[in-house]
């Protein structure tokens, strides 16, 4: 049969796994321009077979690949005739539209031998009328054939990543299913790829990451991660979600000055026991003061990963990180914590700056009033959104009675865009103390307040929640 005698349809599904081998195939089907389609199946197959040793028993469990009733080549030959079979729509179940792609062609069921995590015979009742299986079209089950090209073995499960644009795709067809074909040429393939990271979170930064540094342009992009195994009894799934957001947050995040301090303060929050955190070479160091490198702990928990992940606020982060490095007398650049909050917590660039003025006005009505340590102590110690209003309402009195000519704020700048309506009080008091942490720096003032017993106090109070 000529490839040319049955049609795929590329277009995107929305299934993850059926997209995926559908990259993998389109690709094969460019660079092996003189095969026919089930001519490609048989060159997988022989990859999966010969140079992977068959060992697919987290994707296509209980499969012809996979069991142990074929042996050496008849797992190949068994294989291709299968597929031959639902290439020329021989026998199919029934005719109707397809149950991933919504095409109407003729149906085959399929379970877990050709789709991950679909159920399978065994468990009939896991499907919709006890049926054998999740019923699909001939161009899905050959695109789900192509699928272990495009994955990676990742800690004990495998990982997929399901990009949008055109750029994620070319990054992830370049780290899988192009290094294949590579390790195939070169003798070299062992089986699945494996990804140098275990921990799925904080491989999806690296990824994130990767698609950036390749592309610097390319700030849209909504990642999503799939962490699974179809493996025996335990067949498991997680779906880590990087939302387009923190996408182009992270992509500001890796330009200029702002990397390194990015990097910084991302490597000051993972979870590492028996170890220490050293304020002046920003590094850390084990129980018996030996440093340690980031391949130590890179596997590790990271709290700002895990928290951008949950789509929780990392600003408290930011703050407790810029007031450390305030009185260890380093600079953090507060740049930071604006884009974040512009980009993520999708604060005005009004509000911002109103921020940023209000800080400059603390500090120079504290220096001339001899009052920056009692606003410093009060701002931090506002636990209660009546607390801060109170700090700010105070500070705007000082400022009309000292005789200044321009007001703190205007009402309607406060009402409107200070306070506006569902924004979370707490992250306008962590932003208002990271600018002051910053302007304090650049004025000097550390020394003024660094052995302050109220000032070391201050950070124990903590925000109410939402």
């Amino acid at each position: 049969m000529e490839q040319s005698d049955f049609s795929v349809f590329f277009e995107p599904t929305g299934d993850p796994f059926v997209d995926a081998g559908g990259i993998a195939l389109d690709y094969l089907r460019q660079v092996y321009q003189d095969k026919n389609l089930p001519a490609l199946i048989r060159l997988a197959a022989d990859i999966y077979v010969t140079h992977w040793d068959a060992n697919l028993f987290a994707i296509f469990h209980g499969s012809k690949i996979t069991h142990k009733a074929y042996v050496g080549k008849a797992k190949i030959t068994g294989t291709v005739d299968m597929y031959e079979t639902i290439l020329n729509k021989d026998s199919p179940a029934m005719t109707d539209n397809c149950r991933i792609c919504g095409h109407e062609d003729v149906l085959y069921p399929v379970g877990r031998d050709q789709y991950c995590l679909a159920g399978s015979k065994a468990f009939a009742n896991f499907h919709h009328l006890h049926e054998d299986g999740i019923f699909v079209c001939p161009s899905c089950s050959v695109k789900l054939f192509f699928l272990p090209l495009t994955i990676v073995q990742m800690g004990g499960m495998l990982a997929l990543l399901h990009p949008t644009s055109p750029e994620s795709k070319t990054y992830w067809l370049n780290k899988t299913v192009r290094e294949n074909l590579d390790r195939v040429g070169r003798q070299t393939a062992e089986g699945i790829l494996k990804h140098k990271l275990s921990n799925p979170r904080n491989a999806l930064f690296e990824i994130a990451y990767n698609i950036i540094d390749e592309n610097n342009k390319h700030k849209k992009e909504h990642l999503l991660l799939y962490h699974f195994t179809n493996f025996a009894a335990s067949p498991a799934c997680e779906i880590y979600e990087l939302p387009s957001p923190v996408f182009k947050f992270l992509s500001i995040m890796r330009i200029g000055e702002l990397k390194e301090q990015w990097n910084t303060f991302v490597r000051r929050h993972y979870r590492i026991s028996k170890s220490s955190w050293n304020e002046k070479t920003a590094s850390w160091s084990d129980k018996d003061n030996n440093p340690l490198s980031t391949d130590d702990y890179r596997n590790n928990h990271n709290d700002v990963f895990e928290r951008l992940l949950a789509g929780k606020s990392i600003l408290p982060f930011m703050r407790r990180y810029a007031r450390r490095c305030f009185l260890h007398k380093k600079i953090y650049n507060s740049l930071i914590s604006s884009h974040y909050a512009r980009e993520v917590l999708h604060m005005q660039d009004k509000q911002i700056q109103l921020i940023r003025q209000i800080a400059d006005t603390i500090i120079e009505l504290g220096q001339k009033m001899d009052s920056l340590k009692k606003y410093l102590v009060a701002i931090e110690g506002a636990g209660k959104a009546y607390q801060l209003r109170g700090v700010l309402l105070k500070i705007i009195k000082d400022n009309f009675t000292s005789g200044q000519a321009e007001p703190v704020i205007t009402l309607d700048d406060y009402v409107t865009y200070l306070f506006p309506d569902g924004q979370y009080w707490g992250e306008i008091r962590d932003l208002l103390l990271i600018h002051l942490y910053e302007k304090m720096h650049a004025a000097n003032l550390v020394d003024q307040l660094i052995h302050d017993e109220d000032i070391q106090k201050s950070e124990l109070t903590l925000t109410e929640e939402m």
